[in-house]
């Protein structure tokens, strides 16, 4: 899949906006047509930046380490939220990712996210931790928007030769 096809299907997906994929640099740097997506392409589109999960029927979507990677280098405005609680908290995260748990207090929530508005990415382990899950469900009852869960966790995400920073 190109670059210019995960960022269409990521346009689609609600994490950025139309004018957002058609202004972006991300377009221009793919040597991509500047588009739109509609909603008969959205579930394709979608598709493309999504993996399936039994939580997308509850409004939960996912996203790959792959288009997540592509988001990152392309700068985009989002909010990379590392799930994992202390006890499975090797040090490690995601470039730029804060660390939030889904029991955190809502004031510490809403300082560490105060746009309700804006894309968010969370992750944890690995495809059997549910973390991300609980986060993300929990910021959707809080009010949150456009909350997408990275399964693979922080393990898919090296596995894939991606970076990872160390906590400060």
């Amino acid at each position: 899949m190109t670059f210019a096809t995960r960022m269409l299907g990521v346009c689609a997906a609600g994490l950025l906006s139309a004018n957002a994929w058609a202004g972006g640099a991300c377009c221009a740097s793919a040597g991509a047509e500047q588009k739109t997506a509609s909603t008969d392409a959205a579930p394709a589109a979608d598709q493309a930046a999504s993996t399936s999960s039994p939580d997308a029927s509850k409004g939960t979507t996912t996203i790959s380490p792959a288009v997540l990677k592509d988001l990152l280098d392309a700068k985009q405005n989002i909010t990379v939220v590392d799930a994992r609680s202390a006890k499975y908290d090797d040090g490690n995260r995601l470039p730029g990712a804060m660390s939030l748990t889904a029991d955190a207090a809502d004031e510490e929530i809403s300082k560490a996210l105060p746009s309700k508005d804006a894309p968010i990415i969370a992750y944890c382990s690995n495809l059997q931790c549910p973390a991300s899950h609980k986060l993300a469900e929990r910021l959707q009852r809080l009010g949150y928007q456009r909350v997408k869960i990275m399964p693979e966790g922080i393990a898919g995400w090296q596995e894939a030769g991606y970076p990872v920073d160390k906590a400060e």
